[in-house]
């Protein structure tokens, strides 16, 4: 779980807080 949340703060730096929602949300609806 922590490497999971390390990843995304990391891209959520690079690409920034929409874009890390929009992917989220799409990672949830495909789960």
């Amino acid at each position: 779980a922590d490497d999971k949340i390390k990843a995304i703060l990391d891209l959520l730096s690079r690409f920034g807080i929409k874009e890390l929602v929009r992917a989220g949300k799409i990672a949830i609806a495909r789960s």
